[in-house]
């Protein structure tokens, strides 16, 4: 087994390119966070962004070609793109925009805000940006992800809170599952792309723990 590593001063969010060759990830080696982009097997990491201000949090389009991340570029947090390969950064949200993920087929870019609740949706050739859920809270950023089918999020507006599901072919809202409400702070949710399992972290007073959960739905 070969490892490869990159070490800087708070190198984190790495992200694996669609074809499983390459790594995007944010770094602030001279003071302020940009993103690289390195091969899985090895080599030298190159910034596909730059400048005196911070590029975070990146995800890929579905086709390899561009890089998404979250940047106070424009004087508040918006999400951006830039060519893979590098090159000019383009500026996809204008009401604000965080962390996120492109659809499944490409046509979209669903987003969580620095500062308000929910997931914002955007076409990715350019378009309204709307808001398709009211949930996750504000500072959720990692309290959602993306599959083909939909949308799953932390509802922290239910006793107990639950996971829940934005359909992509209904436009619709859906329960699949209560959580625990013994635990005192739910996070860091994830489903795979086949839709089988969901998987969160949570905490309480004895610690953390991750919960898989398999045919959910």
């Amino acid at each position: 087994m070969k490892l490869t590593s990159f070490e800087g001063p708070l190198t984190g969010s790495p992200a694996w390119s669609p074809d499983g060759r390459q790594l995007a990830f944010d770094s602030r080696p001279k003071g302020h966070s940009h993103i690289y982009v390195t091969k899985v097997e090895g080599g030298v990491p190159h910034a596909i962004t730059d400048g005196g201000f911070n590029d975070i949090v990146p995800s890929w389009s579905r086709d390899g070609k561009w890089v998404y991340f979250g940047s106070n570029r424009s004087g508040s947090w918006q999400i951006w793109k830039v060519p893979s390969n590098g090159g000019d950064a383009q500026q996809v949200t204008r009401q604000g925009g965080f962390v996120g993920a492109e659809s499944f087929d490409g046509s979209s870019f669903y987003y969580a805000k620095a500062d308000a609740a929910g997931i914002w949706r955007v076409p990715t050739q350019g378009g309204e940006e709307t808001q398709v859920t009211s949930q996750p809270r504000i500072g959720g950023w990692t309290d959602w992800g993306i599959n083909q089918d939909g949308i799953y999020f932390l509802n922290y507006s239910t006793i107990p809170a639950s996971i829940d599901v934005y359909d992509f072919t209904t436009r619709k809202i859906s329960h699949v599952k209560n959580l625990d409400r013994i635990r005192t702070q739910i996070n860091s949710l994830s489903v795979s792309p086949d839709g089988k399992w969901l998987l969160y972290t949570d905490l309480g007073e004895a610690g953390s723990r991750i919960t898989l959960v398999e045919n959910f739905r």
